[in-house]
Order: C-alpha cells, then structure tokens, then sequence
C-alpha cells in the first residue's frame, strides 16, 4: 500500500513539474538524493517531495487567477 502511495506521488510531483515547466515557470526539476530540485528563476531550490507538490500546485495557481 505505501509503495502505491510513494508511487502516486512521484507520479503527482513529475506531472505537476512538467507542466510548471511547460509554462516556463520553472527551467528544470529531479531528484537530488531524497529531496526534489527546483531550478526557478536561475537558482536550484530544494525540497521534500510533499512541499515540492505544494510548491508546485501554489505557484500553477497563482497563473490561473
């Protein structure tokens, strides 16, 4: 059951990221080690994967409004 949920994230962070990258929010995302890099605006930022889907998911809302 967890790997399942583990799975369904990193699926949910990849889609996320790509779309963010789509719409130049962001330059470029992966792993690094157990965190999630973020290259924003010429600076790698990092996170844990669930604040990543936050980040992400806050910044793909902020264009929407």
């Amino acid at each position: 059951m967890n790997s399942e949920i583990e799975a369904a994230s990193i699926n949910q962070l990849h889609d996320l990221a790509t779309e963010a990258v789509e719409k130049n929010l962001i330059t470029a995302h992966g792993y690094r080690g157990s965190q999630y890099e973020i290259l924003r605006q010429g600076e790698f930022v990092y996170f844990s994967p669930a604040a990543a889907i936050q980040f992400l998911q806050t910044l793909l809302r902020q264009i929407e409004l």
